[in-house]
C-alpha cells in the first residue's frame, strides 16, 4: 500500500530529431497536478509525438497537459522536412523502435519482448489491432507517423487455481470471480502470498491472471485517504 503524499516531483524533458537528441529541459511540478507545456519548434523539423515514461502518447499534441506522477520523463519526437516516421510499439504501447525515411521500407525491430502467456504474431496499425499489417513500404500516401502495435496471441492454458478464504476452485484465465464476505469487521481483501491490499470493498470482482490466493481481514478498521494499490506485475 502506498499513500499518495503531495510532493515536488522533478520532471525531465528532451527533444528528439530523427532519433537524436537535440536539447534537453527539467520543470518541477507538484504530484498529482497537471502539468502543461507546449514543446518548443525545432528547426526545419516536424512535431510528430510525445513519449511519457517510455510509452508512446500519440493522442497528445505539441501542447500537452499531463497528470504529474512520481516519475516524469518527456521526449518530444520531431521529424526532419521531408521525412515519415515508422513507430514501432509493444502491445503496452512501450516505444520499441523509431525510423525516419523518405523512400523505402521500415524495418521492424527484432528484439520484441517475449510474454509467457502469448506468442507473437506480426504487427498491427494502432487503430485496427488484430488486424495483421504485412508491407511496411512508403508510398505517396504514406502518412507522417504511422505507429505499429505488436501483435500476440494468447496461448492455450490450463485452468489455475482460484483460494478465496480457504475455499479452492479452478477457473479459466480471464474469467471473472467474486469475492464475497458477510463479516460485519470486515477491513479489506489481501494477496496471502504477497501481503498485498486487493481490495475494501466486501464483495467484489477479481479478473483471473494467475493463480491466486486471497482472504478477508477483519477488526483493523477502514482506511482513510488517498491510496494507490500495486498487486504484481504480468506478462499480459
Amino acid at each position: 500500500m502506498i499513500k499518495a503524499e503531495p510532493n515536488t516531483v522533478s520532471i525531465s524533458i528532451e527533444y528528439l530529431k530523427d532519433g537524436t537528441s537535440v536539447k534537453t529541459e527539467s520543470a518541477t511540478a507538484t504530484l498529482g497536478t497537471v502539468f502543461e507545456y507546449e514543446a518548443e519548434a525545432i528547426t526545419d523539423a516536424t512535431f510528430m509525438f510525445w513519449t511519457v515514461n517510455g510509452s508512446v502518447r500519440s493522442d497528445l499534441n505539441q501542447t500537452i497537459g499531463i497528470r504529474v506522477t512520481s516519475k516524469m520523463e518527456l521526449v518530444a519526437h520531431y521529424a526532419s522536412a521531408g521525412k515519415k516516421v515508422g513507430v514501432f510499439l509493444d502491445s503496452n504501447l512501450r516505444l520499441l523502435k523509431e525510423e525516419y525515411l523518405t523512400t523505402g521500407s521500415f524495418t521492424p525491430p527484432t528484439d520484441v519482448p517475449e510474454k509467457s502467456l502469448a506468442e507473437r504474431d506480426g504487427w498491427s496499425l494502432i487503430g485496427s489491432y488484430g488486424t495483421k499489417v504485412e508491407t511496411f513500404t512508403l508510398t505517396d500516401d504514406t502518412l507522417d507517423k504511422t505507429f505499429y502495435v505488436a501483435n500476440y496471441q494468447v496461448k492455450a492454458v490450463a485452468d489455475v487455481a482460484v483460494i478465496i478464504n480457504g475455499e479452492s476452485s479452478t477457473k479459466a484465465i480471464g474469467s471473472l470471480v467474486t469475492a464475497t464476505t458477510s463479516n460485519p469487521n470486515f477491513s479489506y481483501w489481501r494477496d496471502v502470498n504477497t501481503g498485498a491490499i486487493i481490495s475494501y470493498q466486501s464483495s467484489f470482482d477479481l479478473t483471473v491472471v494467475g493463480a491466486i490466493e486471497i482472504e478477508s481481514v477483519h477488526n483493523e478498521g477502514t482506511f482513510e485517504g488517498p491510496m494507490v494499490s500495486i498487486r504484481r506485475y504480468f506478462d499480459l
